[in-house]
């Protein structure tokens, strides 16, 4: 048990904190929007002609993307940007448009009908450009791990563990105490 909790908080460290201390913020994706199973041939195109997007790249729900913080001027049409559309919501979306006037953007999720567009999105509300990989359901893991039931969780394990780990060495302490007695009366009757 000792060597799969172990094996899991180096895999989490691997995944969550590691990409954090380079600058990469690990996001779970919770919704569909992203999906590029959902692009039909027609968006495909609108994308290209319209936007002058080529290659477009999405997300599956309950995977985990890295977000790195970005320049304004290196955000492009096409580039998966991750912002705060309120205090509690942040989403990632593509940018189909940008005003170098007022630093905003308008983007889309490529899953979504191409009406649904979100505009005026400000500079000031990007947390970063969304990386091209993600981690297939490593999302689904981050949300649970930053529950508050996963840490109840890990925290009873903790104490249960360090309970049971005292109880064993003072069993083994006293039964080592009581084998040295014994070797002590058998050492003198003799």
């Amino acid at each position: 048990m000792t060597v799969i909790l172990a094996a899991a908080v180096i895999l989490v460290a691997g995944i969550y904190y590691v990409p954090k201390m380079f600058g990469y913020d690990p996001k779970a994706v919770v919704s569909g929007s992203m999906v590029l199973a959902g692009v039909s041939d027609s968006d495909r195109q609108y994308y290209k002609e319209e936007c002058g997007i080529e290659n477009l790249h999405g997300y599956d729900v309950g995977c985990l993307v890295y977000v790195h913080h970005t320049d304004f001027d290196d955000i492009k049409n096409g580039d998966a940007i991750t912002y705060r559309l309120s205090d509690d919501f942040i989403v990632t979306h593509m940018v189909v448009d940008i005003n170098p006037e007022t630093q905003t953007f308008t983007t889309h999720g490529i899953a979504n009908d191409r009406n649904l567009n979100e505009k005026d999105i400000p500079y000031s509300s990007v947390l970063g450009k969304a990386s091209d990989f993600s981690i297939p359901l490593a999302g689904y893991v981050l949300d649970w791990a930053s529950s508050a039931a996963a840490k109840i969780l890990l925290i009873t394990y903790i104490v249960v563990y360090i309970i049971v780990m005292v109880t064993n060495n003072l069993i083994d302490k006293d039964s080592d105490e009581n084998n040295d007695d014994n070797e002590k009366q058998n050492n003198t009757s003799e």
